[in-house]
C-alpha cells in the first residue's frame, strides 16, 4: 500500500467519524430543543409548534454548516463564510429563545405547576381531615 493510498483511506476514516459525529450531534440537539420547546406550553397543538420551530431552527443550521463546509472546500471562501455566519444565526436565535426569551415562561410555567400541586396536596389532605358526622362514636 501506497503512502498516497494510506493518506486517501485515513481520509476517508476521519471523514465518516467527522459526519457520524455531526449527525449524532444533530440529533441531540434537535432532541433537547424540541424537548424545551415541548415543556413551554399546556396545549398539545402549541408544544408541537415551539418544539417544532426550536428543532428546526437546528436543522436548518446544520444544513448551512454543511453547506459552508462543502463551499470552504470548493475554495469559496465568502460564501462559506456568509452560510457559516447564518448558521451561527440560527443557532444563536434558538439557544437565546430557548433558553434566555423563554426563560421567564418557563418559570411562571413551573411555578404554577407547583402551585397547583400544593393546592391539590392541601384538598387531599383536608378531605382526609373531614367529619362524617353520620357515623356513631365510638
Amino acid at each position: 500500500m501506497s503512502a498516497n493510498e494510506r493518506v486517501q483511506e485515513s481520509s476517508r476514516f476521519i471523514g465518516g467519524a467527522l459526519i457520524f459525529t455531526g449527525v449524532l450531534a444533530l440529533i441531540v440537539s434537535i432532541y433537547v430543543s424540541g424537548k424545551v420547546g415541548w415543556s413551554l406550553a399546556d396545549d398539545t397543538l402549541d408544544r408541537a409548534a415551539t418544539a417544532l420551530i426550536l428543532g428546526l431552527a437546528d436543522f436548518a443550521a446544520a444544513l448551512l454548516i454543511l453547506a459552508g463546509s462543502i463551499l470552504w472546500v470548493w475554495e469559496r471562501r465568502w460564501q462559506s463564510m456568509a452560510a457559516l455566519g447564518v448558521s451561527v444565526l440560527f443557532l444563536a436565535m434558538g439557544y437565546l429563545s430557548a433558553f434566555g426569551f423563554f426563560s421567564s415562561r418557563i418559570a411562571v410555567h413551573l411555578a404554577q405547576k407547583a402551585a397547583i400541586k400544593v393546592d391539590q396536596d392541601y384538598l387531599a389532605w383536608a378531605k382526609g381531615q373531614t367529619v362524617n358526622r353520620e357515623i356513631p362514636r365510638s
